[in-house]
């Protein structure tokens, strides 16, 4: 796993196949303490197009658009 900041958040990159996750990075006090080592945002590369998974359905925030925009850019 990679450790990146974004936001002045500190998350772990990790890729399994073609799976790409942001997890909270556990040792980063700006976390909550229920959301550390949680994945943040998910994105899996299908083949046939990309699905994601966000911790917060249905919106998109600054920090989450900052979050995809990474993630994205590792996919594409």
């Amino acid at each position: 796993m990679k450790k990146i900041k974004l936001g002045g958040c500190g998350y772990l990159y990790q890729k399994i196949e073609s799976k790409h996750t942001l997890l909270a990075d556990p040792k980063d006090e700006g976390w909550y303490n229920d959301l550390k080592g949680q994945a943040i945002f998910q994105i899996e590369d299908t083949g046939n197009g990309i699905d994601f998974t966000q911790r917060n359905k249905n919106r998109l925030d600054y920090d989450e658009a900052q979050e995809l925009f990474y993630l994205l850019k590792k996919v594409l």
